[in-house]
Formats: C-alpha cells, sequence, structure tokens
C-alpha cells in the first residue's frame, strides 16, 4: 500500500517531535531535574517527629535521618537566555533541623545579634509557634549580607527551639519555602 504525501508529512513531522519535546523541556532543565530527583528518592522526609514535603521542582539534595535541604534554580524558560549567559542565575536553597538538645547549645537557633529584621513570620507549629526572620546580617568587617535585595536570607526557630529551618535564595522561591514550613505535620 503506498503511502499518500499527507502521511508522508505526518511521518516526517513525527520524526522532529522528540527533538522538539527535548528542546523545550532544556528550558526548564533545574526543574525537570527536580522532578527527576523526586523519583529516585521521596518526595516526603521524615526527621525525627517532623514529616516534611519539599516541593515538586526542588532538588533534594540531602536526606538523612536529622537533616533534610533542597535546592532549586528557576529554568532558562522562566527567567531568560541573557540571565543565564551572564551567569547570574539565583539558586535557592532550603534546610530543616530537629534540635535534640537545644539547653545544651550556647547560643539560641536564630542570633538575633548584629542584624537588621526587614520581616517576621509566625506559623502554628503542633501546640507552639515556628518563628521565621527575614534578616541582614551585619559583620563589621566584611560589611551587610546578602547585599541584593533579591536575595532572602530567612531563619526560622520553634518557640522550645526543638525546630530549625532556613532559606537562602532568590526571593521569589521563598513563598515555596513558607508553604513547606506550613504543611509540615508533626506526628505523634
Amino acid at each position: 500500500m503506498p503511502l499518500t504525501a499527507n502521511r508522508r508529512r505526518i511521518r516526517r513531522g513525527l520524526l522532529w517531535a522528540p527533538c522538539l519535546f527535548v528542546a523545550v523541556a532544556s528550558l526548564f532543565i533545574p526543574e525537570t531535574v527536580g522532578i527527576a530527583s523526586h523519583l529516585i528518592s521521596n518526595r516526603t522526609s521524615v526527621l525525627d517527629k517532623y514529616r516534611i514535603r519539599t516541593p515538586i521542582t526542588w532538588v533534594i539534595g540531602l536526606s538523612g535521618e536529622n537533616s533534610l535541604w533542597a535546592l532549586t534554580a528557576p529554568g532558562m524558560g522562566r527567567i531568560g537566555f541573557r540571565r543565564y549567559w551572564r551567569d547570574d542565575v539565583p539558586v535557592s536553597e532550603m534546610g530543616f533541623y530537629p534540635v535534640f538538645h537545644p539547653e545544651e547549645q550556647f547560643d539560641k537557633n536564630v542570633p538575633l545579634d548584629n542584624v537588621t529584621i526587614l520581616a517576621k513570620h509566625s506559623f502554628a507549629f503542633g501546640n507552639e509557634s515556628l518563628n521565621c526572620w527575614d534578616l541582614i546580617h551585619h559583620n563589621k568587617f566584611v560589611g551587610s549580607r546578602p547585599t541584593d535585595p533579591s536575595i532572602a536570607d530567612i531563619r526560622c526557630s520553634s518557640d522550645s527551639e526543638h525546630f530549625y529551618a532556613y532559606f537562602v535564595g532568590w526571593r521569589g522561591d521563598s513563598e515555596a519555602f513558607y508553604k513547606t514550613l506550613q504543611r509540615i505535620a508533626i506526628l505523634k
């Protein structure tokens, strides 16, 4: 049965479909890697009595018994070719740690000396609160950090100091961090 001209065109077009798919997916490489990392490791982690579910596009960097951190970066499709060309890609990281014996620490989980507090957020966290501070650190030897207003440095601690979380990175990703904090389940 001979192929018609339309069938030949369709077959030729289908040969290009994988190339087109890869071209579109390459615009979102970091997000794609994040999704793939959740296929390898579970998106939900349990640290002591805390169950944490990381966002789907964040890469799980380390998930041990006592710590979890994840990172992300926007793909070229989200921030444009120019920022990638200038190597100006904002990478964000968040981490979570249960603190087993806070009374044995010399300092609080989030020391507020020599900092400027830009904002404070509090969330219900079981029977207590989880307090988060958006900070600018001041060091007399190296100056303030972060210096770029699009970068956030957020530190969080529970009232009892038994849980600590942090976020460092692109301010646009801080919303995903706050949503992750609000979804933390405390197991009995």
